[in-house]
C-alpha cells in the first residue's frame, strides 16, 4: 500500500467479502475509493484487535490513529514514515535506504518470485499500466539472464 492509502483509510474502508477482508484504497491521483487492497488473514488478526480497542468505531472514524501528543486524530504520512522506520529497526534492518516505497516494491518482486501472474501484481500495486508492472519483470529477467552470464573463459 502506498502511505497516502494507509492514511486517507476509514473504518468503513475495512470490509468483508465471501473470499476474504479487503480494504478499500482512494488509489494515487483518484477521488473515490474504487480499488481495494487484499487483508492477508496473518495482518486481519492484528487489525481486528487494533480495532477492538477502539470501541466504539463510526463509520466515518479513520482506521489508524495517532497516540501520543495527538492521541486520537488520523494518522499523519510522517508518523507513518516514522513507525515505519521504527519497525524496520526492530526487525535489524539497517539499510537507510528501506522505505515505504521500497517495501511495496519488494511485495512486487517477491509476489513475481512466487509464481503471481504480472496482471495479478498489476492489481496489487493498483498501476494504470501493465507496462508499469513489467519493469519488474524486466528487472527479474535482466538478473535471471543476464548476458553476462553467456561470458566463456575459453
Amino acid at each position: 500500500m502506498r502511505k497516502i492509502e494507509v492514511v486517507r483509510a476509514n473504518v468503513e474502508d475495512y470490509q468483508a467479502t465471501p473470499d476474504g477482508h479487503i480494504l478499500r484504497v482512494q488509489g494515487k491521483g483518484r477521488h473515490d475509493k474504487t480499488e481495494c487492497v487484499v487483508i492477508l488473514p496473518e495482518f486481519q488478526v492484528w487489525l481486528e484487535r487494533y480495532l477492538a480497542t477502539r470501541v466504539p468505531l463510526d463509520d466515518g472514524d479513520p482506521l489508524f490513529l495517532t497516540m501520543g501528543k495527538r492521541h486520537g486524530h488520523r494518522l499523519a504520512p510522517r508518523t507513518l514514515r516514522s513507525l515505519i522506520f521504527t519497525a524496520l529497526k526492530m526487525a535489524n534492518v539497517k539499510r537507510p535506504v528501506v522505505t515505504g516505497p521500497s517495501l511495496r516494491h519488494t511485495a512486487a518482486t517477491m509476489s513475481l518470485n512466487g509464481g503471481a501472474p504480472v496482471t495479478a501484481v498489476r492489481d496489487m500495486l493498483r498501476h494504470a499500466s501493465i507496462k508499469q508492472t513489467n519493469i519488474y519483470v524486466h528487472t527479474m529477467n535482466r538478473v535471471k539472464e543476464g548476458g553476462e552470464r553467456f561470458i566463456t573463459q575459453d
